[in-house]
């Protein structure tokens, strides 16, 4: 039951054995093992990788801040290629799409990340937290 917010990295990005978690993040790789019910908003140049994992959903990376387009170029992240739609899941290497993640709709796509995008984190609440994770997975 986390949220991580992050700008992009031109490195790797690596989750192991969440639950309940809402991730913002931009990256050259991703891989995700032994998680389940995520949401990840996702901006990365490569496939996407999970592994023993299910119910993810995908959508790209929506963080709109100042400064952003600085952030990829720093990250040498080129904006215009996204692959966040292009999971590959090493559990599942049949023809058929994969059961285990799936695109969320872009009519659910969350836009704003205001509330927990601030210059001073110490601002951020726990109640802040708990309100987004609620928004996104329901009462906990």
């Amino acid at each position: 039951d986390s949220v991580v917010i992050s700008g992009p990295v031109g490195s790797s990005i690596l989750i192991y054995d969440c639950e309940r978690c809402l991730l913002l993040v931009g990256c050259h790789q991703f891989r995700m093992h032994t998680s389940k019910k995520m949401f990840i908003y996702l901006h990365v140049t490569s496939h996407p990788i999970i592994e023993d994992s299910h119910d993810i959903e995908f959508a790209p990376y929506t963080l709109l801040t100042p400064g952003l387009d600085k952030m990829f170029e720093i990250a040498k992240l080129d904006q215009s290629n996204n692959k966040y739609d292009k999971v590959e899941d090493f559990n599942w290497l049949k023809q058929q799409a994969s059961p285990n993640w799936k695109i969320i709709p872009e009519e659910r796509w969350r836009k704003d990340w205001s509330l927990l995008w601030v210059d001073d984190p110490n601002s951020i609440t726990e109640e802040d937290v708990k309100r987004m994770l609620n928004e996104t997975f329901g009462s906990l």
